[in-house]
């Protein structure tokens, strides 16, 4: 499966395809059970493994449920996508690279949110670290991957 791949290509493969499948889960879980019970199961979670508040605020309500089930689909083809592109990295890097920024993108609308409105709970603040930390992270290593010629393709 991995045969030919340096150890740089399998760990980002590996990683790349954990955020693609995430983005495919929770995608799934808003679409199906709504924002208020997922972010109350990650927030469970995280509640029992490091001890914060349960109660997730403000995601209730007509409004934003019709809106994170319509973001819920852009989160599973986001996923998909990440998901493809894992599979041949060398060919697909520039995508990977711009998957990334998107989603690095989304972290820093979290921190202007943190600092423009005030700390949401933590899970999204955990989040907004992970959506400001990872991205920047695969996006460095993944210049250590050579992309192939432009004549082969493989797309």
């Amino acid at each position: 499966m991995f045969t030919g791949m340096s150890a740089l290509s399998v760990v980002l493969r590996v990683i790349f395809s954990l955020l693609g499948l995430s983005a495919i889960a929770i995608g799934a879980m808003n679409f199906a059970l709504g924002p208020t019970a997922t972010a109350a199961t990650f927030a469970t979670i995280l509640s029992t493994i490091a001890h914060t508040p349960r109660d997730v605020e403000g995601l209730s309500g007509p409004n934003i449920d019709s809106e994170m089930r319509f973001y819920s689909v852009l989160w599973i083809a986001y996923g998909s996508l990440a998901l493809w592109v894992s599979q041949s990295l060398k060919v697909r890097i520039v995508w990977l690279r711009l998957m990334l920024v998107v989603f690095l993108f989304g972290g820093i609308g979290r921190a202007l949110s943190f600092f423009s409105v005030g700390p949401p709970h933590p899970l999204f603040s955990i989040l907004m670290w992970i959506e400001l930390l990872l991205p920047t992270l695969l996006i460095a290593l993944s210049y250590g991957i050579p992309r192939r010629a432009d004549s082969e393709t493989g797309n």
